[in-house]
């Protein structure tokens, strides 16, 4: 394992920096008052270092499980970077340079957008009850919105989250997810049903216009595979990965 995972998209578009954290590089969220906020901050320089961008051209918001998409500028630079900052939601976007967006999550899905053409690039963090709320259809449409940008053009990139391997739920939340899902993405074994977050979050990326070839969902767990977990560490205990990205000039 890398400290790093990149999208495919980032090896055609030489000039993005990101990608998607490992625990190689630590904690990466100030939310957890296990790991004391000097920690995470050194942890945050040292993810910046491997990107060979400076930690305080991040912005990062408080994430709060909803659907709000923040429309971040030149103003926000470095808010969130190195401290808790101001900012509340549980996406970016931006069409600045040398602004990197950063998000945390544990088991939730990190999903990172790019257009080429207008230069804009997105960072969400949406677990089960950020793709109830809508998140993907408000980081899409908001992206129309300020932008102009047509779905078609998008790339995507859902990293490492929990999978339906392991993230089993109760009987009311998945006949609540049912609704979102179409009844897709429910499996059911050993008396358990269990949900698939990053299929979903595919298919709702293709319903809103997005195309096949230009979505990309890595593989890998992160319960039972080598990543911060909040389902397999506690509430208490679970550290965060980071997903980042920018476009560096």
């Amino acid at each position: 394992m890398g400290v790093i995972l990149r999208p495919r998209f980032f090896v055609e578009f030489p000039q993005l920096r990101g990608g998607f954290s490992t625990p190689l590089l630590g904690n990466q969220s100030f939310s957890r008052s296990r790991v004391p906020v000097h920690r995470t901050r050194l942890n945050r320089e040292h993810l910046a270092r491997v990107l060979g961008i400076s930690a305080e051209d991040f912005v990062s918001p408080q994430l709060v499980h909803g659907k709000e998409v923040l429309l971040v500028g030149e103003e926000h630079r470095g808010n969130g970077a190195l401290a808790p900052g101001t900012l509340v939601g549980d996406g970016l976007i931006t069409g600045v340079p040398n602004l990197f967006l950063l998000t945390t999550q544990a088991d939730c899905l990190p999903l990172l957008f790019w257009e080429p053409q207008a230069q804009v690039v997105a960072a969400l963090h949406a677990g089960r009850r950020g793709l109830l709320k809508g998140i993907l259809r408000e980081a899409v449409e908001k992206m129309g919105d300020f932008f102009a940008i047509s779905p078609e053009f998008l790339y995507a990139a859902i990293g490492p989250s929990i999978r339906r391997c392991c993230y089993g739920v109760d009987r009311e939340t998945c006949e609540e997810f049912r609704k979102f899902s179409g009844g897709r993405y429910i499996y059911f074994r050993e008396d358990q049903f269990y949900l698939d977050l990053a299929g979903a979050a595919k298919a709702e990326l293709l319903r809103l216009g997005l195309r096949q070839e230009r979505v990309e969902v890595f593989s890998e767990c992160t319960c039972c595979g080598p990543y911060f977990s909040a389902r397999r560490d506690g509430q208490q205990n679970f550290l965060t990965q980071a997903n980042v990205i920018g476009v560096k000039v």
